[in-house]
């Protein structure tokens, strides 16, 4: 009798030592945010994490602080990511604006201050709008360590909780896209050239502004145009080179002819083709924003846009649009 009631007692703390074991509290990793880029970037690299990048307005977008605080550093977040990223804030609160542009003294010291925040606010801003296309706050990017895009999260009345921020991820493409970027980092050669049009292909359009260096590598890793994507690769260099020239006020369409009729270049006719007619969209945009068309290089550039691959689908669109521009250089001309 004895030893039965000591085998009850044995399986009782038994049953006790495992629902104490069951509700014992997961640690939640430490919260810290890091507000540079480039620091966040190395710190990423030297943890081999990615970067979860937050975009907020914390004074002025009434969702920001909320989306911040109940869900981006809510327990079941930070024991869901903070192991596995690093956490960025680029806050465009107005006060930071205000603080950049609105000199509180004329003192050669407030000018140097002045000067320094205007140089770090341009520098946040171009990141996010130029790079990452950021146009909503709060906006959750997920990123590889080198800044690589992984999947996006904006708020939402979906989004505001941390399960619905969940239902939103796309889990399975962050695996993927990460999966891609190491591939990218660990390979070499061919390999490697390999690796950087599966992650290119692989990324969204609008996020490929990220991968503009590695774009521009490419040539290193196939010279000889084994894999046929030289030409591609060119093309999307070109893209960026372009988008350079035109934020300068330069001459955005002569990149896109240059790269056109550039003979040491791997294009295909239909890569060809997109160029000229990239350089003809520029023009007719300029002089829509300036009112003076330069009707004879537009016509030019469709012209070889078309004689590049009549039978292309986008051959009527140019069709289209040299028999219009052919119209108005003729009336030009008068």
């Amino acid at each position: 009798m004895k030893l039965k009631k000591f085998f009850k007692l044995i399986s009782a703390a038994v049953i006790l030592l495992s629902a104490a074991g069951c509700s014992k509290k997961q640690k939640v990793p430490e919260l810290v945010w890091q507000t540079d880029f480039e620091a966040a970037k190395k710190i990423a690299a030297e943890n081999n994490k990615g970067i979860m990048f937050l975009f907020t307005g914390s004074d002025w977008d009434r969702y920001s602080n909320k989306f911040k605080k109940n869900v981006v550093e809510s327990e079941q977040f930070l024991i869901k990511y903070a192991d596995d990223f690093v956490f960025l804030n680029f806050d465009f609160a107005e006060r930071e604006f205000n603080a950049a542009y609105l000199p509180r003294n004329d003192s050669q010291e407030e000018a140097d201050r002045i000067e320094k925040a205007q140089k770090d606010f341009a520098e946040r801003d171009y990141i996010a709008r130029d790079i990452y296309s950021v146009t909503q706050y709060p906006t959750v990017l997920f990123l590889s360590q080198e800044g690589w895009y992984l999947d996006s999260v904006i708020y939402t009345d979906e989004t505001s909780t941390f399960t619905g921020f969940e239902k939103a991820c796309h889990s399975v493409q962050i695996e993927k896209l990460s999966s891609l970027a190491e591939k990218v980092r660990k390979s070499s050669g061919i390999e490697k050239a390999g690796a950087i049009n599966e992650l290119y292909e692989a990324t969204p359009a609008i996020y490929l502004a990220p991968l503009r260096d590695l774009i521009a590598s490419y040539p290193e890793y196939d010279p000889e145009n084994k894999t046929g994507n030289l030409g591609k690769f060119e093309q999307a260099k070109a893209y960026f080179d372009a988008y350079d020239e035109l934020v300068h006020g330069r001459d955005a369409a002569a990149v896109y002819v240059t790269v056109a009729e550039n003979k040491d270049n791997h294009l295909n006719e239909a890569e060809r083709q997109n160029m000229y007619f990239m350089a003809a969209l520029v023009e007719l945009q300029e002089g829509k924003d300036t009112g003076s068309y330069d009707y004879g290089a537009i016509v030019d550039y469709l012209q070889k846009a078309y004689d590049c691959d009549p039978n292309n689908e986008i051959g009527p669109d140019i069709l289209y649009q040299l028999e219009k521009a052919r119209q108005q250089y003729k009336a030009q001309s008068k």
